[in-house]
């Protein structure tokens, strides 16, 4: 029987502060990898986002040299139509 006042429970406050100061160091070495790996998305981000607006230029100037090379062929045409008619 148990009667008030009784000692049911007795932690050891070494192994408990140990515990805890465990899972801190554990929580720290967690957050810190948190980081390393949101900085890491945000360098992969912006390098898409680089490698994005290289490819849209690459596509700009894609176009206008077809645009280029149309009217040159349109020039051409013309010169030799003339030449020919």
């Amino acid at each position: 029987m148990v009667k008030k006042g009784d000692l049911i429970l007795e932690f050891e406050e070494g192994k408990l502060v140990e515990s805890i100061e465990a899972k801190q160091i554990e929580l720290a070495q967690d957050q810190a990898k948190l980081q390393v790996a949101k900085l890491f998305l945000i360098e992969v981000q912006r390098n898409l986002e680089e490698s994005l607006k290289t490819q849209e230029l690459s596509l700009k100037l894609a176009e206008l040299k077809k645009r280029k090379g149309d009217a040159d062929f349109q020039l051409k045409l013309r010169v030799f139509i003339r030449k020919c008619g």
